[in-house]
């Protein structure tokens, strides 16, 4: 099912489970659940995805946004500081393929399109899925600004929307040319807030 675009309070098809634990890396089979919501404006295209195959191992998170209260600066700084930089090399290397997801959509190469989905599961690129970001985003925290928090969320939205493009390939499930408009939209405004190229 397709869901408009510009709908508001849309979910991510986002891993719950963040990981936040004591081991080195989560291991949540990706796309099996969803975590939090996409505040009004970063609304994604979402539609049933088949998990990879494998679990996806993704380096562990050492600082969750959950156990900030108040007006603990230092814990949300902390959260955001090492979220950007995650979720920013995550989006260089998605923004790396990006070319080539494009190509295997377009040529419905399938097998294509799931040795590639086998190899970011491979990678742990999916830091966009496990890693903790707010419940609710809209709500301020303090310490880091709205406008930082709505950024990074647009980056989020960016892999996530390229992401089920390409899981689209792999279904071969029609054309959902909306993920690839989504991706492009989110890129944008991601990248002119961390003035990105």
């Amino acid at each position: 099912m397709k869901l408009p675009l510009a709908a508001a309070g849309l979910l991510l098809t986002l891993c719950a489970g963040a990981a936040t634990g004591g081991e080195d890396a989560a291991k949540t089979p990706a796309g099996t659940a969803v975590n939090a919501p996409v505040p009004e404006g970063q609304a994604a295209q979402v539609h049933a995805a088949e998990a990879p195959a494998a679990e996806v191992q993704v380096a562990r998170q050492k600082h969750s946004i959950q156990p900030c209260q108040g007006d603990d600066k230092r814990c949300a700084r902390a959260w955001y500081g090492e979220y950007k930089a995650g979720i920013l090399a995550e989006l260089k290397h998605y923004r790396g393929l990006a070319g080539e997801i494009r190509r295997l959509h377009q040529a419905q190469d399938a097998a294509g399109a799931k040795a590639l989905l086998d190899r970011l599961v491979a990678g742990g690129y999916y830091k966009h899925d496990e890693w903790d970001f707010p419940k609710d985003p809209a709500v301020p925290i303090a310490g880091v600004s709205s406008a930082d928090v709505g950024a990074i969320g647009d980056c989020r939205v960016a892999i996530a929307s390229l992401r089920l493009y390409l899981v689209d390939a792999a279904k071969q499930g029609g054309d959902f040319d909306d993920d690839w408009k989504s991706y492009n939209e989110f890129w944008r405004k991601c990248a002119k807030h961390y003035k990105l190229k």
